[in-house]
């Protein structure tokens, strides 16, 4: 990266003073929607407790139904609500972070953006379930391949999602421990968030982490990482209102 992890949180900061309340609520509905794999969890536990905590005939017979309904219904939730809620919380911290505040959350919802972003979020989450299938280490890697894919996704409506994705490894080869490395710097302040029980990442850490990492993407747009835009020019047009 051409900054340093100091220089991005820094210039991370400043934006995040600067837009500080539409931040705030930004990262509010991007905590919700990358809670999908632990509600994924909770939802197959709860499903697990009801149909083997209880005696009756019906259950027993039934209870693996009620288990593949659960599954299916946040399956159906993550892939259309929360992955949209995604992607169009990392355009709008993207067009923060850019100065053009043109990005909505609400695009992600429109005619065409909606397809592309549910097939591509699919897709992302699959290869990186698939990996996590080996071992959790090829889960990790893959998942910092895929860093920059909703950001690619924003700022190149002419790819399709496959060729983000593959984008996406392109520009993070040999630097995903950087990435690494740039998130695991906000431990203490992962730690602060837990003894605060969690207002401390609401109202600061949240947004604060988030920023960093959109930071992150445009260091390395604009060192020239991204082979289809010129080092240092940002395409400003891209976003949808």
């Amino acid at each position: 990266m051409g900054r340093t992890r100091t220089e991005l949180k820094q210039d991370a900061k400043q934006i995040l003073h600067a837009n500080y309340w539409p931040a705030v609520w930004i990262s509010i509905v991007l905590l919700f929607a990358t809670a999908s794999s632990t509600a994924a969890g909770g939802s197959s536990q709860t499903s697990n407790e009801f149909g083997y905590g209880h005696q009756s005939e019906f259950l027993s017979d039934y209870g693996w139904l009620f288990v593949v309904l659960a599954i299916a219904v946040v399956v159906i939730v993550a892939v259309f609500i929360l992955l949209p809620l995604e992607f169009g919380s990392r355009s709008a911290l993207n067009h923060m972070t850019d100065g053009t505040r043109k990005g909505r959350i609400k695009a992600a919802f429109a005619s065409g953006n909606y397809e592309r972003i549910v097939k591509t979020g699919f897709l992302r989450d699959l290869y990186i379930f698939l990996w996590a299938l080996l071992f959790i280490i090829p889960g990790i890697i893959k998942t910092y391949s895929y860093y920059f894919v909703p950001y690619l996704l924003d700022d190149h409506p002419e790819l399709s999602g496959t060729d983000v994705l593959r984008l996406s490894e392109e520009m993070t080869k040999g630097r995903k421990w950087d990435l690494f490395v740039l998130d695991l710097s906000f431990i203490f302040w992962y730690m602060l968030s837990r003894v605060t029980c969690g207002l401390a990442g609401i109202f600061y850490v949240s947004p604060y982490v988030f920023l960093t990492q959109t930071e992150a993407y445009y260091d390395f747009v604009d060192n020239g990482l991204d082979p289809l835009r010129p080092a240092g020019v940002v395409d400003t047009e891209s976003a949808n209102d």
